[in-house]
C-alpha cells in the first residue's frame, strides 16, 4: 500500500455548535457527508431534497422536499439559515442547474445568509499535459457537457458576488474517492468486478484523489473564512499516487484482478473508429447494448421486446438496463480523452486552501482507503 498509515487524524473542523445550515444535494454522496458531519457536530442542519430523494441519513438532518429551482420555494426554506452548502447537481438537465442556482442566490440575498459554498470541480480548467493546475489556470473551453455547466454555474456565483456582494465561495475538488462515491469508487470497483479495466502503459499516470472528509473539511473551512469571499479553492489530497495504484487498491479490496496494462498506442488504436466497429459486428450483445444507450436506440430495442413472451422481455429488459460498468466480461478501453486524462502528469494545487482557508488534508491515501475498502468489501460480499 502507498505510504504509510497516518497515526493521528486530526478532528474534521466545525462550526459553532447550532448554526442554522442548510445542504442541497444532501441525498447525494458530499451532500450526504457534509450534512451527517454538520449534524454530529451539532449544527442544525436542513436537507434541501428532492421529492422522492428518501430520508437524510442522519436523524439530526430536518428534511425539506422542494424544487430547486422554483425561487419562492427556495426563499422560504432559507428562512432564519445563516450557512448555505450546495453541492446538488442534475446531471441531465443544464437549464435546471442554472435555475437552481438563481433561486439559491436570490434566496441567500434575501434572507441574508452569511455565507453561500457551492461545490463546483477541477474540470472546470484547462488541464496541461504534465506541471501544476492552479486557480490562475486556463478554464476549459469546452462548450457543452460537465465542464461547461460547472464553469457557468461559477460563472453566476461569481457575478452575483461582484454585482451584489453576496458572501459565497467556490471550491473545486478533485477525484473524490470514499464510501459510497459513485463516479471515483463504486463505478470503478464494478469495472474491476464485472469486466476489465485497461491502463495506459505501466498506469503511471498521476490521480489527483481526495478522501471526502477532507473535501468535507475544506468545505466547513470556507464556511468561516471572512478572506474566501469571491474566491476559488482547489481541494486535492496529500499524496502523489497513480491511477495504477487507485485501481490495484480497489481490486485488493474487493479481492478481484486488478487493471490491465497496454501502451497508449495500442489503445488508440484499439479505439478507433474501425476497431470499434469491428469489435461490434463480431459481438452482437454488445451491439445491441451500444444502441439501447441512445433514446432512439432504446425505443427500437423496447419495440422489439414487447413482442417478446413476458417472462423473456423482463430478463432481457434486466440485461439490457444494467449500466456499461456491470456488464460481464467487458473490456472498458479509454477513448481518446479519457486516455490523455490517464496519462497525465499534472499535479492538482491546494496551495491557496492551504493558506487561506488553513486546508490541511488528514487522509493520505492509505488512510482514506481503509473504509474505502472496508465498504468496498461489505458491498460486494453482500452481492456474492
Amino acid at each position: 500500500m502507498v505510504g504509510q498509515l497516518q497515526n493521528t487524524i486530526e478532528p474534521t473542523p466545525s462550526l459553532p455548535r447550532g448554526t442554522e445550515v442548510a445542504v442541497t444535494g444532501a441525498s447525494g454522496f458530499i451532500g450526504g457527508r457534509l450534512a451527517e458531519c454538520l449534524a454530529e457536530q451539532g449544527g442544525v442542519v436542513t436537507a434541501l431534497l428532492r421529492a422522492g430523494s428518501g430520508p437524510p441519513g442522519h436523524s439530526g438532518i430536518k428534511p425539506v422536499e422542494l424544487d430547486l429551482s422554483d425561487p419562492e420555494q427556495v426563499g422560504a426554506a432559507l428562512e432564519g439559515i445563516g450557512i448555505v452548502f450546495h453541492c446538488a447537481y442534475d446531471w441531465d438537465d443544464e437549464a435546471w442547474n442554472i435555475a437552481a442556482m438563481r433561486a439559491i442566490i436570490d434566496g441567500c440575498r434575501a434572507n441574508g445568509v452569511r455565507r453561500l459554498v457551492h461545490a463546483s470541480s477541477f474540470v472546470v480548467y484547462q488541464s496541461p499535459t504534465e506541471g501544476e493546475l492552479t486557480e490562475q489556470s486556463p478554464e476549459d473551453t469546452s462548450e457543452t457537457g460537465y465542464a461547461y455547466t460547472k464553469r457557468q454555474l461559477e460563472r453566476e456565483l461569481l457575478s452575483a458576488v461582484r454585482e451584489n456582494w453576496l458572501p459565497a465561495t467556490i471550491l473545486q475538488p478533485t477525484i473524490v474517492y470514499g464510501p459510497y462515491s459513485r463516479p471515483w469508487t463504486i463505478d470503478p470497483a464494478d469495472m474491476l468486478r464485472y469486466g476489465t479495466v485497461i491502463l495506459p502503459d505501466h498506469g503511471e499516470g498521476i490521480c489527483n484523489a481526495v478522501y471526502v472528509d477532507d473535501v468535507i473539511s475544506a468545505m466547513i473551512l470556507a464556511a468561516s473564512c471572512p478572506e474566501a469571499v469571491g474566491e476559488r479553492f482547489l481541494v486535492s489530497g496529500p499524496d502523489r499516487i497513480t491511477w495504477g495504484e487507485f485501481y490495484e487498491e480497489l481490486a485488493r479490496a474487493m479481492a478481484v484482478s486488478g487493471p490491465r496494462y497496454l501502451p497508449a498506442a495500442e489503445i488508440a488504436r484499439e479505439g478507433s473508429q474501425t476497431q470499434k466497429i469491428l469489435r461490434l459486428a463480431t459481438d452482437p450483445a454488445r451491439a445491441i447494448r451500444r444502441v439501447a444507450q441512445s433514446e432512439p436506440g432504446r425505443r427500437l430495442v423496447q419495440t422489439g421486446l414487447s413482442l417478446l413472451p413476458s417472462v423473456v422481455r423482463r430478463s432481457a429488459e434486466g440485461w439490457l438496463s444494467s449500466p456499461m460498468t456491470r456488464w460481464r466480461r467487458h473490456m472498458h478501453l479509454p477513448n481518446a480523452s479519457q486516455l490523455e486524462f490517464l496519462q497525465s502528469q499534472v499535479m492538482i494545487s491546494s496551495e491557496k486552501a492551504r493558506r487561506i482557508l488553513g486546508y490541511t488534508p488528514q487522509f493520505g491515501f492509505p488512510a482514506g482507503m481503509a473504509p474505502t475498502s472496508r465498504f468496498l468489501s461489505d458491498v460486494y460480499q453482500r452481492l456474492a
